[in-house]
């Protein structure tokens, strides 16, 4: 399956379950709410060494952000494009496990 049918596929969820699409009930606040949530799982998970666990987090907190991204009428995949677009020419260095950009 591609990235765009697993995308769309997302959305298809979304929409059954009511968090997106006309009539539907999901608002921004509560998937800021829901990835906050996911994102406190991910940070357990990792320091528990519970590498399927972080998985399963990084994996949910995609399908959120897909779900945010519709609900502001935004297309995920132009969202990461746009975000590969500002970081695929930065230089910089890492410090501290942290890669710091240079800045101009």
């Amino acid at each position: 399956m591609t990235t765009d049918e697993l995308l769309n596929k997302i959305s298809q969820w979304g929409m059954h379950r009511k968090i997106i699409g006309p009539g539907a009930g999901g608002t921004v606040d509560g998937q800021i709410a829901k990835l906050r949530e996911e994102h406190l799982e991910l940070v357990e998970a990792i320091y528990q060494g519970d590498l399927q666990a972080a998985a399963d987090a990084i994996g949910d907190m995609t399908v959120v952000l897909v779900m945010l991204s519709e609900l502001l009428k935004l297309d995920y995949a132009s969202c990461i494009h746009l975000a590969y677009n500002q970081i695929k020419d930065r230089r910089g260095v890492m410090s501290g496990g942290v890669f710091c950009r240079e800045t101009d």
